[in-house]
């Protein structure tokens, strides 16, 4: 009997050996597997969100949506199901697009939503456009409410050229504009619109739009048969015309420099308009936006112009480095109800303007944004166009003081680089397009501050 009893002690040490090993191998594969999933801490999450916007969104086409970072939301318009988005660099067109939200930051599940669109700005009378950024981040959402550009559905003008000499792409025309490309003699140009006076014509030349001499130019058409365009009347958004937007209230305990917000941006030398939450909203410049339902929309400008104005019209001019109110209500909560707030000095910590510029920068090279003021240049051009002190910017987008407009020979020093350049016409209306559709669909998808559901999948159409 006591031989017996040893083999059977010996099995039952051996087996609590094995189920001891067992538990270690696991217990080590569990924390293997935690360390490799592990959500970024607050450093690290900006500059990977940056490294995956360079690397995943920087290529994307106009009127498109990019996913910068999970978690997203999306739905999607009837019959536009079945779209991916759900890994960063998913790429859906805007038109399949009712509403998308970015979650607010979770460092918890490893959540922060963060969406980059891209939409065309289109000169009216013309079908020529440049992209406007726009970058969704935080607890955010916008429901698009897409309205045709003005001019956008005339029958085009089926007219090309070539450059019959090294010359630059201006962003308006006239000697002492800013360059926005250098072209060498023999580029293909699709050509859209002209001055009065055909001295100056609108081209394209792979997604980048400008002024070119008509002296620099050979074209396939009657200059006199392409559409007469006023080079300073504000261009408006072919898909997003119209659109309402919200910013979550939930409060940050960690991570508060990863705000949460909508940031535009306008090309170099461009003036946009459009309709943002029942008010017509016209800039050229980089801003901030951000709107808390039944309370106030936050107008800040980072650099540049805005004119925010109303439909019966009161408005109020922002500068860089302000900041305007106005108050939302209606039936959505989300409606502008009464007249602009004056501008004032922007004083809110919380939108974190390094941040965002950092970000944007990471999608749009072309250094307009900065959370800076920048300092008012008593001279001016020929035009009467104020310059911008803030003019040491270089790089492809010939955005480099020392350039000169080969057409003209003339320099660039006074107005070089200065996003400002696009006057805005404080006198017009702004209206750009119709409030279609219902503006309470803007809580379709809504992320709130307590809720885990936001998986980064794609949302079904109605």
């Amino acid at each position: 009997m006591l031989h017996a009893a040893k083999p059977a002690r010996r099995h039952v040490q051996t087996a609590v050996t094995c189920l001891i090993l067992l538990c270690i191998f696991f217990a080590t594969q569990k924390t293997g597997s935690r360390a490799q999933g592990s959500s970024p801490t607050c450093a690290q999450l900006v500059p990977l969100v940056q490294k995956n916007l360079a690397s995943s969104c920087q290529n994307m086409d106009r009127d498109e949506i990019c996913l910068g970072y999970p978690t997203v939301a999306v739905q999607f318009q009837d019959g536009k199901a079945g779209q991916t988005f759900k890994q960063v660099g998913d790429i859906v067109p805007i038109n399949t697009v009712k509403s998308i939200t970015t979650a607010p930051l979770n460092l918890e599940r490893g959540e922060w939503g963060l969406a980059v669109l891209k939409t065309q700005a289109v000169v009216p009378n013309t079908t020529a456009g440049q992209a406007v950024t726009f970058v969704l981040y935080g607890d955010t959402t916008l429901k698009t409410s897409p309205a045709q550009a003005a001019g956008a559905n005339q029958p085009s003008i089926n007219c090309t050229a070539t450059t019959t000499r090294a010359t630059s792409l201006s962003a308006k025309p006239g000697a002492k504009q800013q360059n926005l490309k250098a072209l060498t003699p023999g580029t293909e140009l699709k050509v859209s619109g002209r001055l009065a006076d055909k001295s100056w014509v609108l081209v394209d030349t792979n997604g980048s739009v400008g002024w070119l001499s008509a002296s620099t130019v050979k074209l396939t058409c009657d200059a006199g048969a392409l559409p007469q365009v006023n080079p300073d009347a504000p261009a408006v958004l072919a898909e997003m015309g119209a659109f309402y937007f919200s910013t979550g209230v939930s409060a940050q305990a960690e991570c508060k420099d990863v705000p949460s917000g909508l940031m535009i941006q306008s090309p170099a030398g461009s003036t946009i308009r459009f309709r943002v939450n029942g008010v017509n909203l016209t800039i050229g410049s980089s801003v901030v936006l951000r709107a808390q339902p039944k309370q106030k929309m936050q107008v800040a400008v980072l650099k540049g112009k805005a004119v925010l104005e109303t439909d019966d019209g009161k408005e109020e001019v922002i500068t860089s480095g302000e900041e305007s109110f106005i108050s939302l209500g209606g039936d959505d909560g989300l409606t502008a109800d009464g007249a602009p707030e004056d501008s004032e000095k922007i004083d809110d910590p919380s939108l974190n303007t390094d941040t965002v510029c950092g970000i944007v920068d990471s999608v749009d090279s072309a250094d307009l944004c900065s959370s800076e003021p920048a300092e008012d240049n008593p001279q001016s051009d020929e035009n009467g166009q104020g310059s911008n002190e803030n003019t040491g910017q270089s790089g492809e987008n010939g955005q480099n003081p020392d350039e000169n407009n080969q057409e003209n020979g003339g320099s660039n020093d006074q107005n070089s680089g200065n996003p400002d350049g696009g006057s805005i016409d404080e006198g017009g209306s702004g209206d750009s397009g119709t409030d279609s559709g219902n503006p309470g669909e803007i809580n379709g998808g809504q992320n709130n501050s307590g809720g885990s559901d936001q998986s980064g999948g794609s949302g079904s159409g109605e």
